[in-house]
């Protein structure tokens, strides 16, 4: 019995001199901001998902303290799908929590913020 194939509904594309081919559209997450709202989320990531979309879009500053992040790691689990099918991108400059007096090596494009920022966005997801 051969395994079954997933039929790809969304275009896809080249992304940039990357090699990698993703969907001509990517799930933007940063609308994803209530925790308490996961189940409702989740029904958006799914259809996404289940349409082609395994591209999905965050950003360290959407929502309070990286809600958008932690959203996005729970409905991953939820969804079961495996982490080498998914597409995320990260942005980050603006940081989280910026209010702080020394705040200003917690955001910005130093090599510092970029390693800090990524690793937080990855224990987030």
């Amino acid at each position: 019995m051969e395994p079954k194939k997933t039929e790809i509904k969304m275009p896809r594309t080249f992304f940039g001199n990357t090699g990698m081919v993703v969907p001509r559209i990517a799930l933007g997450t940063m609308g994803f901001k209530d925790l308490s709202k996961l189940d409702f989320y989740y029904e958006i990531f799914k259809k996404a998902y289940d349409n082609g979309c395994n591209f999905i879009d965050t950003a360290e500053m959407y929502g309070t303290n990286g809600s958008c992040e932690i959203l996005t790691g729970k409905m991953i689990k939820k969804l079961g799908a495996n982490r080498e099918d998914l597409i995320i991108t990260m942005k980050l400059f603006f940081g989280i929590d910026h209010k702080e007096k020394m705040a200003h090596n917690s955001l910005g494009l130093s090599r510092k913020h970029i390693i800090e920022g990524a690793r937080s966005s990855l224990k987030r997801l």
